[in-house]
């Protein structure tokens, strides 16, 4: 199997086994888990250049990154261009979607970087009818429309294509009965999440036996660990200093941020932002579709940092 990521460190699946095969029934569980740093010394930054280096030379053919003209995409992108590694770029381009804020992002970036750049239009909501959608969305069990968009340029691309996802997502253990605003902020353990449905981006390229990086933030336990206990801003977090913060996804810009100061802060797009109410039904299908196929699973932060140490 293609080196998804290094040394396929990255496993998911069901019931703590069975990595990489399909769920059998709605009672599998989800879980994942990420294997042991080599360099625990290394900046996020740092993990992300290396990472880089370590994907250019087992690639296969071209290296094409999916640029959304967002702060992950352009981090991804500066990780091979501050290398000096020759990458190419490619965008979708709905036809049937306002995104102008996006796309001047993503044509800033080709001029910024002179980039070899190609737009790729798509009729999307035509798309979400087609059968190439659900040629798609249907093996993997993908409750998100616009991840089988995105697989449907990715699965054009010659070479090896990068999807700029994976980054970590934390959340903190709240009670049930939880206000926010009202209720005390009580001390309590922070989580990282991984989702059945970003993971269905992985399963998309191994049934297809397609090289690809599916998730360039976990290509190696360095980028997790990195960013897990080297993040001043997460650090705060995890620790309950921040008062009211129950999540990192409102923080990812900043913590960012503080590897990356010269990209400037703006705010994430996915490119369906005019056409909510037709994002929020397709996706409802989807989840009536695969009804069983988007769970997440946690595990708690310092487990997750014994691990990356300790895990062989």
């Amino acid at each position: 199997m293609f080196e998804y990521t290094k040394n396929n460190h990255f496993k998911f699946g069901y019931n703590d086994l069975n990595h990489y095969q399909p769920r059998e029934n709605a009672n599998d569980r989800f879980s994942f888990e990420y294997g042991c740093v080599e360099q625990p010394q290394l900046t996020w930054r740092q993990s992300n250049e290396l990472a880089a280096l370590d994907i250019f030379s087992k690639r296969s053919g071209d290296i094409t990154i999916l640029l959304s003209g967002g702060t992950d995409s352009e981090i991804c992108l500066r990780s091979f261009l501050d290398q000096k590694l020759p990458v190419k770029t490619i965008s979708l381009r709905y036809l049937d979607l306002n995104q102008d804020s996006e796309l001047f992002y993503i044509h800033k970036l080709k001029a910024d970087y002179s980039l070899d750049h190609t737009f790729v239009d798509l009729a999307v909501k035509d798309f979400t009818l087609s059968d190439d959608f659900f040629k798609i969305a249907d093996p993997i069990k993908c409750v998100s429309p616009i991840i089988v968009s995105h697989l449907w340029l990715a699965n054009q691309v010659p070479g090896t294509p990068i999807i700029a996802q994976g980054e970590l997502h934390l959340k903190k253990r709240i009670p049930a009965d939880y206000i926010p605003g009202k209720s005390p902020y009580l001390k309590s353990p922070w989580s990282v999440f991984e989702s059945e449905r970003l993971c269905s981006i992985y399963t998309n390229f191994m049934l297809r036996k397609k090289p690809a990086i599916p998730g360039f933030f976990q290509y190696l336990p360095e980028q997790i660990y990195s960013y897990l206990t080297k993040n001043p801003y997460l650090t705060q977090l995890v620790t309950n200093s921040i008062p009211g913060k129950l999540g990192t996804r409102t923080s990812k810009n900043i913590m960012s941020h503080q590897f990356y100061p010269e990209i400037p802060i703006r705010n994430k797009l996915h490119g369906w932002e005019s056409e909510q109410d037709f994002h929020d039904h397709t996706r409802a299908l989807l989840a009536q579709r695969f009804p069983d196929s988007d769970q997440s699973a946690a595990v708690e932060y310092d487990e997750i940092i014994q691990r990356c140490v300790n895990i062989k």
